[in-house]
């Protein structure tokens, strides 16, 4: 290991911010603090290299191109090759989603209420929630229509599904039944 000469530290400490011009702004000026402080952290870093090292590389480095070719050929091989672990494990460290319905995560959701007539308003369709076994009707109440990729829909209820619906609207009738 070579003897560190020079060490050249970068740090940028925390920055009083001016006070926002508008409530919204000095509400959200904190969480801004916040994230800018977080950020310099992470930007933050310390080189430590042999001055002969960095000597001639610090004199390459009046251009653009040349600060370029340090990072390169010097810095990123450097870097990589003290940081750079092999893996403790064999195989891939990518699992299979075993969580929910992807489908129902990934599409398109909007917050409709129930009309009188226990119909939910969608875009110009009027979608009929069925009967159900769990209550009578939703008259009234808060529901979810979810629009999927292929142009189908769905009303929740919670974590309910309580319809499916063509695109044109009409009600998919489900032949399946539960097992008891």
């Amino acid at each position: 290991m070579p003897k560190i000469i020079a060490s050249v530290v970068i740090r940028i400490g925390r920055r009083r911010m001016r006070p926002a011009a508008s409530a919204a702004a000095r509400r959200s000026a904190p969480a801004l603090r916040s994230w800018f402080t977080k950020s310099i952290r992470r930007i933050a870093f310390l080189v430590t290299r042999p001055m002969s090292m960095m000597k001639p590389m610090i004199e390459k480095m009046t251009t653009m191109a040349g600060a370029n070719r340090y990072l390169r050929e010097a810095y990123v091989p450097a870097f990589n090759a003290e940081f750079m672990q092999p893996a403790r494990e064999q195989g891939t460290a990518f699992v299979p989603w075993i969580g929910g319905n992807l489908a129902d995560i990934l599409c398109e959701q909007f917050e409709r209420t129930v009309g009188n007539d226990n119909c939910v308003r969608f875009e110009g369709l009027s979608l009929q929630i069925p009967a159900a076994e769990h209550r009578c009707h939703f008259v009234k109440t808060k529901v979810r229509v979810h629009r999927y990729p292929e142009g189908r829909m769905a009303v929740f209820h919670g974590p309910r599904r309580l319809a499916n619906y063509s695109p044109e609207g009409r009600l998919i009738v489900n032949d399946l039944k539960q097992a008891a």
